[in-house]
């Protein structure tokens, strides 16, 4: 049996579980671009742009407080 056929070691991780895991992040990605687009449409480009882009300087604060990556 070649290295390319060999079995999956223990560390590692899945495809199909990666992809479970990040889950949240896209369809936090998907809303945040239809809040965006919604916005835009709505209530024109410089609402859109005030109102996203403090919602991501907010989640970058958030970020750093708690230490995450």
């Amino acid at each position: 049996m070649t290295t390319e056929q060999g079995a999956p070691r223990e560390d590692e991780v899945s495809t199909l579980a990666r992809l479970r895991e990040s889950l949240p992040d896209l369809v936090g990605m998907v809303g945040f671009g239809l809040l965006a687009r919604g916005l835009w449409v709505g209530f024109g480009e410089a609402v859109s742009l005030s109102v996203c882009g403090t919602i991501l300087m907010g989640l970058s604060a958030y970020a750093i407080i708690r230490g995450g990556s």
